[in-house]
């Protein structure tokens, strides 16, 4: 009776259609891409501008790192200071390009985002010879206020702080290049900062054949730092380390240090 069949049938293709909405319904919903805010100084070659064409060294990788394991981010520039109380408060999710001294109640990730070497800029006729940091004690040394160096120059600094003949640090958002332009006058007698950073400095302020920069202790690492404030962070600094083993594995992370003229010894 074709009349009953088509009766049954469709009685089968509803409990069928049923059953799919069920499971379906069991069925829990991709997680939707977070959007990550992060934030630094301008720190070119490593934080640059948002809407620069190259926005740093550190900014792509984060972007990429992120991206390879389904987040974004969203990057902006302010004061470091300001960053990191922002990141305090959770009003920020993360800082970039920071020292775990420097941050220890923030969540930090294994993997580091960027390794540094931190140098003194001379003038390029000065003989002197950096030999540990009672070695800087005749000169007048700018750094940038609240910089992590290495352990033993952040103690020398600390110590002369107050003493305005041997320390000169500077807080503005333009520090090392107030910095650079006091050495090159003979204000200072030499400024503290990181090789990248000051050599793309000293190019663009056409200073270059006017400075010689001198290392300083050994490579730094810098990380990200995720806000102590959310319950995110650790979350967050997991999957920054497997997009970062990631990166590395597909070569990714070399193409991104030869965009930006960075050695291998800025590797993370």
């Amino acid at each position: 009776m074709p009349g009953r069949h088509t009766a049954s049938g469709l009685r089968i293709a509803a409990w069928a259609a049923l059953l799919t909405m069920v499971v379906a319904g069991a069925t829990p919903p991709a997680r939707a891409a977070d959007i990550i805010r992060v934030a630094s100084n301008e720190w070119c070659p490593y934080n640059c501008g948002p809407a620069d064409d190259r926005p740093g060294y550190m900014v792509d990788v984060l972007t990429e790192a992120f991206a390879a394991v389904g987040h974004r981010i969203a990057y902006e520039t302010r004061p470091r200071n300001r960053a990191l109380r922002e990141a305090r408060m959770g009003f920020l999710d993360a800082v970039v390009g920071a020292v775990p001294r420097g941050v220890e109640r923030y969540v930090i990730p294994q993997t580091p985002l960027a390794t540094v070497q931190p140098v003194l800029a001379l003038r390029a006729q000065s003989r002197y010879r950096y030999d540990g940091p009672a070695s800087l004690a005749p000169l007048l040394v700018g750094a940038v206020k609240g910089y992590n160096y290495t352990a033993e120059i952040d103690a020398y600094l600390a110590n002369a702080a107050d003493d305005m003949t041997r320390t000169d640090l500077v807080f503005q958002h333009d520090a090392e290049t107030l910095g650079l332009r006091k050495l090159t006058i003979g204000r200072i007698d030499a400024f503290l900062g990181y090789e990248a950073v000051l050599a793309y400095l000293a190019e663009r302020l056409a200073l270059s054949d006017r400075l010689r920069l001198v290392p300083v202790g050994e490579p730094t690492h810098l990380y990200i730092a995720f806000s102590p404030a959310s319950a995110d962070s650790p979350r967050y600094a997991a999957l920054f380390d497997e997009g970062m083993r990631i990166l590395a594995e597909s070569g990714r992370l070399a193409a991104l240090r030869a965009k930006y003229g960075l050695s291998e010894e800025d590797r993370p």
